[in-house]
């Protein structure tokens, strides 16, 4: 009598079926109601919601000349940059200088929009608060400097 032989599966289907045993930490609850009781914005049409507001309002776009890197070897040399952002409001000096530009903005923000939004964190309600951040672009610097890092000859900055 001939058996067949069982089929070995593939690594894409023995893949997929691990991705089939993992199981969320939570289930969707389409039930749960979300409130967004506070803003908060790093942009290169202003540095809190006032500014945004009233640039947006009286049409300014933000797109100017790029002034923090040597854009000569660039065919394009507008972009859209954040001016006049003190990190030290939200951070010390030496944290600061450790951290990317994009993680000053990204703190900056959530502070901003727990802020505004007249928020008390306490110990009874740290589980219950949360922040969506979004963000255009952001850690360019490091990847490339990491890149360049890897690279024979090239020095990362």
């Amino acid at each position: 009598m001939n058996h067949p032989r069982p089929m070995t599966p593939s690594p894409r289907e023995r893949a997929f079926r691990a991705q089939e045993d993992i199981t969320p930490v939570r289930k969707p609850d389409y039930s749960r109601r979300v409130v967004v009781t506070g803003m908060g914005v790093v942009s290169p049409i202003g540095n809190d919601l006032d500014t945004v507001w009233q640039n947006l309002a009286n049409g300014h776009s933000g797109i100017g000349e790029i002034t923090h890197f040597d854009t000569t070897p660039y065919e394009h040399k507008a972009g859209g940059e954040v001016h006049d952002f003190d990190v030290t409001k939200f951070f010390n000096f030496k944290d600061a200088r450790r951290t990317e530009t994009t993680v000053h903005f990204a703190v900056a923000s959530a502070r901003m929009a727990v802020e505004d939004a007249g928020l008390e964190i306490t110990d009874a309600n740290r589980y219950d608060i949360g922040v969506i951040y979004g963000s255009g672009g952001g850690g360019q610097a490091l990847f490339i400097s990491t890149r360049r890092s890897g690279i024979p000859g090239a020095r990362a900055r």
